[in-house]
C-alpha cells in the first residue's frame, strides 16, 4: 500500500510462462481493474502485476522466480512502476518484486 494515496500495487503469482493467457487469470484482471473503469467508482489499484512462475523443480517451495521476464504489468498500461514512501523523510521506492511489512 502507497500510504500517501491509499493504493493498493497488487502481484498476482501464477504458475505458467509470460506467453500463455490463461482466461482465469485475465478475468480475474478485468473483474478487479475493469480496463473501462467508471468514474464514479473509487480508485484502489495503484498497478496490478503478473509474476509469472513455471513450475521448475529447482524453485521447489520459492514463490519468486529468478527470471527478469516473470513480471509483467497489466495494469495500468502505462505509469508509475513502483510505489513511493517516505521514510524518516527519505524517499524510497518499492516495485512489484518489493514485499513491504
Amino acid at each position: 500500500v502507497e500510504r500517501a494515496s491509499g493504493l493498493v500495487q497488487l502481484v498476482l503469482v501464477w504458475n505458467g510462462g509470460p506467453g500463455c493467457r490463461p482466461p482465469a487469470l485475465y478475468e480475474l484482471i478485468e473483474r478487479l481493474w475493469p480496463r473501462e473503469r467508471r468514474q464514479s467508482t473509487p480508485r484502489r489499484w495503484h498497478s496490478i502485476w503478473v509474476h509469472w512462475r513455471k513450475p521448475e523443480r529447482k524453485l521447489r517451495n520459492a514463490i519468486e522466480s529468478k527470471d527478469p521476464n516473470a513480471w509483467q504489468q497489466v495494469r495500468p498500461s502505462a505509469g508509475s512502476l513502483e510505489v513511493l514512501e517516505k521514510l524518516d523523510g527519505l524517499p524510497f521506492t518499492f516495485g512489484p518484486a518489493s514485499f513491504q511489512q
